[in-house]
């Protein structure tokens, strides 16, 4: 998928006060891909017991080549860091490294339930997540999990910013 690099690549051109802007731009792209590939199974019939896979296949390639491609000319990283510096510098903002380090765990419990957890550890964030996955179906499963996080240099000060809660989700798995 491009969600990864496009993740990497909006902190190096983005100014922090419109990087939750950006990152829900990320996320919107995201869904609209998935709709894509939704539907191309709809078209391709994807559901049947013994379909040919192939021209499924080569049509969620082409869409993901052709993003690739437009990617590819359109984005100008170097270009864009520069002008993020000045404008952070014009304008004030802070330029400040961070280091992040994490783990995961899981556990299966056969028939019923897996248990996760993720945590980390970094010099300007701290936060950890535990949750359970419970499957539904063949590729469908129900996510419940908890999190809590602490978050230091929000926007330029030294406040801390703290966010916890709890999620619900369903995962389909193609």
């Amino acid at each position: 998928t491009f969600r990864s690099p496009a993740v990497a690549l909006m902190p190096d051109v983005t100014v922090k006060p419109l990087r939750s802007k950006g990152n829900a731009v990320i996320n919107l792209m995201g869904t609209a891909g998935g709709i894509i590939v939704l539907v191309f199974g709809m078209i391709f019939a994807t559901s049947k017991i013994y379909m040919q896979y192939t021209w499924y296949v080569v049509a969620v390639c082409a869409v993901m080549l052709f993003g690739l491609t437009v990617f590819a000319l359109t984005v100008k990283e170097n270009r864009w860091a520069a002008e993020m510096v000045a404008d952070t510098e014009k304008y004030g903002g802070k330029k400040k490294n961070s280091a992040h380090a994490g783990l995961q765990a899981h556990f299966d419990i056969p028939l019923l339930f897996t248990v996760w957890g993720n945590v980390g550890v970094g010099t300007k964030s701290s936060a950890y997540e535990i949750g359970i996955t419970k499957p539904l179906f063949n590729n469908i499963e129900l996510n419940l999990s908890y999190y809590d996080g602490k978050f230091k240099d929000v926007i330029d000060g030294d406040e801390e910013m703290r966010a916890k809660g709890v999620q619900m989700g369903v995962t389909v798995k193609f």
